[in-house]
C-alpha cells in the first residue's frame, strides 16, 4: 500500500463538537520510512502522512547511501519519494541499488572480460594455434577456421558494483589468405 505523504487521511468527524483527544496512534504495521500523525479540532480528527526515518538509514553502501541521501530531499509529492518511502527496510537497499546505477559498472567489466575471447581467439590464430577447426585446399593460399567459444564468470559485489553473473556462448567463423611474400591476413 502506499501512503501518499503530505496527505491528510480523515478517520473521524462529529456534527457536534468532538471531546477526547487521540493519546496515540501504532502504526508498526507500515513503513518505518512514514509517520503518521495524528491530528484533530473541534468536529473532527485527521491522520498526516509524513516522513519517518530517513531512506540512508536502510542504506548499507556508499552507493546506496548517496542515492538515499538525494532521494530524502525529493518534495513530499514526487511519485519517486512516494514509493520509496512506502518501502520496508528490508526492501530499501535493494531499490537503492537499481536506482544508483551502480550495474552500469559491472555491466563494464563483464562487456571488457568477454571481448577478451575474439582478441585472444584472433591472436591465437595469428600465432598459428591450432585449437580451432581449419579447412585448407593442397597449395591454397586461402584458409576457412572456425573456433567455437565459451566464457562464464562471476564478479562478486563490493561498496562501488553490483555482482554480476556472465556467460558468453558462440562461433567464430574466420578466413586466412597468404599473401605472395609470406604476410598472413
Amino acid at each position: 500500500n502506499v501512503y501518499p505523504l503530505g496527505q491528510r487521511f480523515q478517520v473521524l468527524q462529529a456534527d457536534g463538537a468532538l471531546t477526547g483527544e487521540f493519546s496515540a496512534l501504532v502504526a508498526q504495521q507500515f513503513s518505518l520510512f512514514l509517520a503518521f500523525t495524528p491530528t484533530q479540532d473541534a468536529h473532527g480528527a485527521w491522520v498526516e502522512v509524513k516522513r519517518g526515518l530517513p531512506l540512508a538509514s536502510a542504506a548499507h553502501t556508499a552507493n546506496q547511501r548517496a542515492t538515499a541521501r538525494a532521494a530524502d530531499t525529493l518534495e513530499m509529492s514526487r511519485p519517486l519519494a512516494q514509493r520509496l518511502t512506502s518501502l520496508a527496510p528490508n526492501e530499501a537497499p535493494r531499490a537503492l541499488d537499481q536506482l544508483s546505477g551502480e550495474l552500469h559498472a559491472s555491466t563494464q567489466w563483464a562487456l571488457f572480460e568477454n571481448s577478451r575471447l575474439i582478441r585472444d581467439a584472433a591472436l591465437g590464430r595469428a600465432r598459428g594455434d591450432l585449437n580451432n577447426l581449419a579447412l585448407q585446399a593442397d597449395g591454397a593460399r586461402q584458409t576457412v577456421w572456425v573456433q567455437a567459444l565459451h566464457q562464464n564468470g562471476r564478479r562478486e559485489a563490493d561498496a562501488n558494483a553490483s555482482q554480476v553473473n556472465h556467460n558468453s556462448t558462440g562461433v567464430l567463423i574466420g578466413a586466412d589468405h597468404v599473401f605472395e611474400q609470406g604476410t598472413r591476413a
